[in-house]
């Protein structure tokens, strides 16, 4: 079964995005369920991912003299340093207010991306991108409530809210800056990565705090080796497979499932008003996404075809 998956790269690489999005949407009851500040969480995601992508690395031959050169490491710790935090925030967003709420929030990433774009690579602010911008921060509003209802039980709520979209914000910068790493094993910059993650939170990790013996363990190991370090494989391996747009499409699964495990497991209930917002936000986002991969595709075909004649 799995050599004929294989043999079926689209079929096999759908499967690989499709368990990777899955996992991804349920970090946040993992964060949750195992106790810990949003610190130590980071911090042991950081570790046990650091360990599993070390044995993966060294099994692929990816330590090599040429994968480390100053410049490149100089920006893969620079942009780590904008990922590891970009976690922070989304874990406290998961702290402050719902998992439903963070991850919509969150999903205005798409936005702040296009905007640094045009910040500081002068890349054109199109006018259906500039739509499509206004529609996700619309969307944003009407998930907020516009009768202020939400916010008068707990003022917590705005500000995870307000984390949720620091961690877009830093995402998006991740993004930006990804564009410049080439030549290197996905794995181990995502090794690197987490290693300096760990590195830099060590001091400010409360140890005391965390018991043991406990079921908490599991939570953050799984956080560490499955929701990290399997994702990013699995993630990579399907992006190599798939075409630019199922790649878009599949990657809206991660905020579905999010906002069902917040539902099912903690009976999060929206008013119709917050539903319609959170679907502005995922639909501009995947508007924004297709758009974008669409452009790509015509650039590199254009491309080709100038090489060819």
């Amino acid at each position: 079964m799995r050599d004929k998956l294989k043999n079926n790269s689209f079929l096999y690489g759908g499967l690989c995005f499709v368990i990777a999005m899955t996992l991804s949407g349920t970090i946040g009851p993992f964060v949750r369920e195992s106790g810990q500040s949003a610190h130590n969480v980071v911090f042991f995601r950081c570790l046990f991912a650091a360990l599993a992508l070390a044995i993966y690395c060294q099994i692929k031959g990816y330590f090599r003299k040429e994968y480390f050169q100053f410049r490149s490491l100089a920006l893969i710790f620079l942009v780590g340093v904008a990922l590891v935090a970009n976690w922070l925030f989304l874990f406290l967003a998961f702290q402050k207010t719902s998992i439903t709420l963070a991850i919509s929030s969150y999903y205005t990433q798409p936005f702040f991306l296009i905007l640094l774009g045009a910040i500081f690579l002068k890349e054109r602010l199109h006018f259906r991108k500039t739509l499509w911008i206004l529609t996700a921060f619309g969307g944003l509003l009407f998930t907020l409530n516009p009768d202020a209802s939400l916010l008068q039980g707990d003022s917590q709520v705005l500000v995870g809210i307000g984390y949720a979209l620091l961690a877009a914000l830093l995402y998006a910068t991740v993004t930006l800056c990804a564009r410049f790493l080439k030549g290197m094993p996905p794995a181990l910059i995502a090794l690197l990565q987490t290693t300096l993650g760990a590195i830099l939170l060590f001091p400010f990790t409360s140890l005391e705090e965390v018991p043991l013996s406990g079921n908490h363990w599991f939570f953050l190991v799984s956080l560490g080796i499955i929701h990290t370090a399997f994702l990013y494989i699995l993630f990579y391996k399907a992006v190599t497979l798939l075409p630019s747009i199922a790649v878009a499409i599949l990657g809206f699964l991660d905020p579905i499932v999010a906002i069902l495990s917040d539902y099912f497991l903690y009976s999060e209930t929206l008013i119709l008003s917050q539903l319609f917002g959170i679907f502005l936000i995922l639909v501009s986002g995947l508007a924004i996404s297709l758009d974008g991969r669409t452009a790509a595709k015509a650039t590199t075909s254009q491309s080709s075809e100038e090489k060819a004649a």
